[in-house]
Formats: structure tokens, sequence, C-alpha cells
């Protein structure tokens, strides 16, 4: 997932001075630098697999770990730019469904977010479905400042196959689209990165907590130009 987002946001990506964190305040996170260093921008992932469509009451728990990793993260000491912004996922390969109460109607409605609608923000949600959400349900209670970091939350979908195999070709594909030629071998350099990123997430964090500046947990744009 990582990679696949990684290849998403390139042409984005390969003038920027940026890092790539794994298991580490959350599932994947993306660090942007200005030219002093400090940080502009955070964009986090929380990646789960699943063979069944996602409902209200399953994404609750995810929710609620997405927005305690907002709330580190803003917590956290690495230096930060003026207008620093966060803006944090809930990525999956698998349809996501937002039921809800309509307050007009009183009719259930539902808001879906799959290969036709690939990433949906809480903001652009209907009013009475952002209310949903931060009502919770009988076994997750969101706080004020939990609720204060849903207007970074987005829904994404990504049409990552549900094996091993598919997911390396088509990342393999997706190399090719975006190097073409640049690159001699586009498997090649789909396993070199591989590697990296699984040094990064193999390794603990340093102290056991987290740190943006943990070098440990990251891989910079020079080593992944490189």
């Amino acid at each position: 997932t990582c990679i696949y987002v990684f290849l998403e946001k390139y042409n984005r990506l390969k003038n920027q001075d940026y890092f790539i964190m794994l298991e580490h305040y959350d599932d994947i996170v993306f660090g942007f630098l200005n030219t002093n260093g400090e940080l502009s921008e955070t964009t986090t992932y929380q990646a789960k697999k699943s063979s069944t469509l996602w409902t209200t009451n399953s994404v609750y728990e995810i929710i609620q770990k997405i927005a305690n990793s907002g709330i580190e993260i803003l917590k956290d000491t690495f230096p930060k730019a003026k207008g620093y912004i966060q803006s944090q996922h809930f990525i999956t390969n698998n349809t996501i469904a937002l039921d809800y109460k309509c307050s007009t109607d009183n009719k259930v409605k539902r808001t879906y977010i799959n290969e036709t609608n690939e990433s949906v923000s809480y903001l652009d949600l209907e009013k009475d479905c952002q209310l949903s959400l931060q009502k919770g349900n009988s076994k997750i209670n969101f706080t004020k400042n939990q609720i204060s970091h849903f207007d970074n939350l987005n829904f994404t979908f990504i049409d990552l196959g549900r094996n091993s195999k598919s997911q390396l070709d088509l990342l393999t594909g997706k190399f090719k689209t975006v190097f073409g030629n640049k690159i001699i071998d586009h498997t090649a350099a789909r396993d070199t990165l591989i590697f990296h990123l699984k040094g990064i997430e193999s390794t603990y964090n340093q102290g056991d907590i987290p740190k943006l500046s943990d070098s440990h947990k990251k891989i910079d744009s020079s080593t992944i130009n490189n």
C-alpha cells in the first residue's frame, strides 16, 4: 500500500524534500519538509485489507486510532512550519459503506467509497453522516479532542489485489507507467524499494516512543532518489 501511494503521489513528490515512515504513529506516514527543514505537511494512512464490506460500526475503532495518531503527531516536537497541515486516511481494498439517518426525511441513507468514488473527505460527507460518525456507538465514544481531528479524516479506496502476486504485478506495472524508460528494470526497482521499506518497518521504535525525528523508522527522499 505504501508503494502504491508513493507511485500515485510521485509526480508531486519528486521535486520535494520528504520522508516516509512505517509502523510509527500510524501504518504509513509521509512527511513533507520546506526549505528550512520544517515540517509543512504530514499525511498518514491507516491501512486495512478486508474480504468484506466495511460498515459504519466496523470503522469507528479505526477512526479513533486515526484521531489519536493525529493528536500525537500534532504534539510531536519536530519543528513545524507556519501554516502546517496534516491529513489522515483510512485506506482499504474493499468498499466502505457509511450508513446514517437523514434528518429531513428520517430515512437511512448510505455513502459508498469504492472504485467509483475513490477518496472522500469527512468534510465532503453529508452533515447528517458527519454527525452520525461523531456519535460513535456503544463501545466507542469520541472525545472533543478526537472529534476536532475529524476535519483531517479521509476515507480512501485502493484498487489493490488481494494476493501477493497480483499486488506485486500491479506495482511493477505502476513503476513502468510512472518511470517509463528512466528505469531499466522496473521489477528490480520495486523490490529494492520493498527491501528498504521492510527495513524501517521491522525496526523497533527507539525508546518505545514514536518521534518524527527517529531516523531508524524513516527513509528520506534522497535515499529513495538514489
